[in-house]
């Protein structure tokens, strides 16, 4: 068969979405709620689930801190689901952040050096081995996406830096990003269908901006309304610089207690709930 024989038109196929939010905000709740998951916990989330009822609690998988080698535990949890027959329709990592703290601290381990910025011969190569650790690992849940129809879902927590210089003003403004470094975080934020901030509602109070010069003379305390959203798009919304989306979904969704969204939103959902 020639190679132009070998084309084919686009299918709908399961996503694979990056989660980012703050502790607190929700987000093993949230990815518990895709069909039929199974987590790759490199934290103890379980306590979420401990008051759903037992039919739809998701699976929970050891947690990687008790392994010996968490990257090898990861790749050979990902090469069972692809060589077994099983039921789960979702892989989820929770979280990817913690996961490659771990990575590092079996890099570092490995080369005998007490910090991982001194392992791999330092100047910071580390961070281009860690990088290959979490493209294997995003490479295999490729495969779980295209060889058994897993959706897969990773969760980050996030980190707020404060930014000078804003384009249109003088003064601060703080954005959001996954709590890593920025080679290792580049393989999900490059790979994914889609980058969302799962976040609560919130408004600034009190702050004081010098109105000759647009400078902020005074930070205001930031409150929230307790109503959780998921951030899409980082398109006329300060911030977050990292949200994107191959969906076209609205640029906020409201997340109701209890309710995955997504999951009205997204074709490969509302077409296998049509079938």
């Amino acid at each position: 068969m020639s190679i132009l024989e070998q084309a084919t038109k686009a299918k709908v196929r399961p996503p694979i979405l990056t989660i980012i939010g703050s502790k607190g905000t929700g987000k093993s709740t949230l990815a518990g709620l895709f069909p039929n998951a199974v987590f790759i916990r490199g934290e103890d989330g379980s306590s979420v689930f401990e008051d759903w009822e037992e039919s739809i609690q998701p699976y929970l998988l050891p947690q990687l801190i008790t392994q010996d080698s968490p990257r090898m535990n990861v790749l050979h949890t990902i090469g069972e689901l692809l060589t077994t027959e099983h039921s789960f329709e979702t892989l989820v990592i929770d979280t990817i952040n913690t996961m490659n703290t771990l990575f590092e601290r079996e890099l570092a381990k490995r080369d005998g050096v007490t910090n991982v910025v001194e392992s791999c011969g330092g100047f910071q190569k580390c961070f281009d081995e860690l990088k290959m650790w979490n493209l294997k690992i995003f490479e295999g849940c490729e495969r779980l996406r295209n060889e058994k129809n897993m959706s897969i879902v990773f969760l980050s927590h996030s980190i707020d830096k404060k930014i000078k210089n804003s384009p249109d003003e003088n003064s601060d403004y703080v954005v959001w990003a996954i709590d890593m470094h920025a080679k290792p975080a580049s393989v999900y934020l490059n790979g994914s269908d889609g980058v969302y901030y799962l976040t609560k509602e919130a408004f600034i109070v009190g702050a004081e901006v010098n109105k000759r010069t647009g400078a902020t003379t005074k930070y205001g305390r930031k409150t929230e309304s307790g109503n959780r959203v998921l951030i899409t798009s980082g398109d006329g919304k300060t911030g977050y610089i990292d949200a994107k989306d191959r969906y076209k979904l609205p640029a906020e969704i409201p997340v109701e207690h209890g309710e995955n969204p997504l999951l009205k939103l997204i074709s490969f959902y509302t077409t296998n709930t049509q079938a």
